[in-house]
């Protein structure tokens, strides 16, 4: 096991050093000069010349990449060119909302598919299977910004029961905050939910076809019983790899989210710097959200054979 952990590892900074120069590259290769965002139109070449050279632009791309990714390392962003405020607090700042919209989504997502797929699948072949089946496939046809709209159509407009935007701190306003997170987080999961019922279902009928479940059903324990007891375990190896993909999905759907509900997040930060030029920012946005992905999938991997005794044994 330690080994295996041991290979993870490597493999996720691997993956993570590539991650960076590819944001790097993609970045430094667009159109625009972030010292003519600074100075403006107006300036003049001596002027740029000399903020080039304090900023590090005049020097070759891959003395700026090392420089940039040394920066990191150590938890230095940079500053950024348009507010010239460290990178490094306003993304701690933004993810103070980002990453319990994505939780909550996630949360939402596998409270409502769980027991819904689980049902769906012991009553395999009757309405109930068909309704959920159904309703699951439509869901997964309506994007997530769409969903927020009709929430915010629905519940904020025509029923007036929460807000439509904004967001409210929680070291403010405890339930202020779960009001202007819950459509948000509605918006993501519903739409994750209906993925992930389709998995739940399709797990668990498989694990209901094993000779262990039909061993477990010839004792005398009925179906649902049996699936309890014996079938959850198995059937929910493949999930714990979904769940992984699906927090990725999560926290690039909060990119569209926190726009539409004006949430303050890294979401709404990332395309903001993206208009403005502001590169050095959205490069420092783009690679916590890369690590953030890298490391849900890393726990997963690690999760995935704590879960299944056969890949220990293997």
């Amino acid at each position: 096991m330690a080994v295996y952990v041991v290979r993870r590892v490597v493999i996720f900074t691997l993956s993570l050093v590539l991650a960076s120069m590819l944001v790097f590259g993609v970045l430094a290769v667009l159109p625009g000069d972030p010292a003519q965002v600074i100075l403006g139109e107006q300036a003049t070449e001596e002027n740029l010349a000399v903020l080039r050279a304090e900023m590090g632009l005049d020097q070759p791309v891959w003395r700026q990449y090392l420089d940039w990714a040394s920066g990191l390392v150590r938890g230095d962003f940079g500053t950024s060119y348009v507010s010239q405020a460290a990178i490094g607090p306003m993304i701690a700042q933004r993810l103070q909302v980002t990453i319990p919209l994505a939780l909550l989504g996630l949360a939402l997502a596998v409270a409502v598919a769980t027991p819904l797929g689980v049902y769906a699948a012991s009553r395999h072949g009757r309405w109930v299977d068909t309704a959920i089946s159904a309703g699951s496939q439509i869901g997964i046809a309506i994007p997530a910004f769409w969903t927020g709209i009709l929430l915010v159509m629905l519940v904020s407009v025509y029923l007036g029961w929460l807000p439509s935007g904004g967001f409210v701190p929680l070291a403010t306003d405890p339930v202020g905050w779960l009001r202007s997170m819950a459509l948000p987080a509605l918006s993501l999961g519903l739409v994750q939910a209906s993925i992930l019922t389709r998995y739940v279902r399709s797990a668990v009928l498989e694990v209901l076809r094993e000779d262990f479940v039909r061993t477990a059903r010839a004792k005398g324990l009925t179906r649902t019983k049996a699936l309890l007891r014996h079938g959850l375990r198995n059937a929910a190896i493949p999930l714990v790899t979904l769940l992984g993909l699906q927090f990725g999905f999560l926290f690039a759907g909060t990119v569209v989210i926190e726009n539409v509900f004006f949430l303050p997040g890294l979401g709404r930060m990332i395309l903001q710097a993206a208009n403005g030029r502001d590169l050095l920012l959205v490069q420092g946005t783009v690679m916590v959200l890369t690590f953030a992905i890298l490391l849900v999938n890393f726990l997963v991997d690690v999760a995935y054979r704590v879960i299944d005794p056969r890949l220990r044994a293997s």
